[in-house]
């Protein structure tokens, strides 16, 4: 999850340590000098080797390693989708997923479900590579599966239920959730009264 430093180090108790050589890519190898680093992303097998005062040269080796500095990329939905006003009228299941180009996708968070209706839920997971590297996201869900409820006062009716001259019916919505939207007049409304009269000899139902 860092660049590497590779230092070479040899040793002969015979006649000692003539070179060391390496190779980054194949072929014949360099002489080594100095530390080797690696910064770029991805698997690597740098090679090596010494050759001795007596002229004995030792077989390549390899130390295989890879490199990821990079969080994996997460996604967050919510299926299904909220309406135009940003509400859901059931409980949407959030769905996080993840991608990582580098040493691969290890984990995610498993869907989440709201477990109450509400405002402003905020639910949160998080996707793993691989290397360790961990990247999070949340998603706010707004939430409202209880129809409104409707309250109106008439006056009392005059005989046998019947109103014998014009009556106002005023309407209250408490719904304190998602916004209640009435057609009167194309007026949008949330828990605001509405009066509606009666004709004479109408009566509400």
């Amino acid at each position: 999850i860092s660049p590497v430093v590779l230092t070479l180090v040899s040793s002969d108790s015979l006649s000692g340590v003539a070179e060391i050589h390496y190779s980054t890519g194949g072929g014949g190898g360099s002489l080594y000098s100095s530390q080797l680093s690696f910064m770029a992303e991805g698997r690597h097998s740098p090679e090596y080797r010494a050759l001795d005062l007596a002229g004995n040269l030792e077989e390549w080796r390899t130390i295989p390693f890879a490199i990821d500095v990079t969080s994996p990329l997460i996604t967050v939905s919510a299926v299904p989708q909220p309406n135009d006003a940003g509400w859901h009228n059931t409980p949407p299941a959030v769905v996080f997923t993840g991608t990582d180009s580098v040493s691969g996708l290890a984990y995610c968070s498993p869907e989440a479900v709201p477990a109450a209706e509400g405002a402003g839920i905020s639910l949160s997971g998080h996707c793993e590579d691989y290397a360790g590297l961990i990247s999070t996201a949340a998603y706010t869900v707004n939430l409202d599966t209880t129809p409104p409820a409707i309250a109106y006062f008439l006056p009392p009716p005059d005989y046998a239920g019947w109103h014998t001259s014009a009556a106002t019916a005023t309407f209250l919505s408490p719904e304190f959730l998602a916004d209640v939207r009435f057609a009167a007049e194309s007026t949008r409304a949330r828990g605001l009264r509405f009066d509606l009269t009666l004709g004479s000899g109408w009566s509400l139902g």
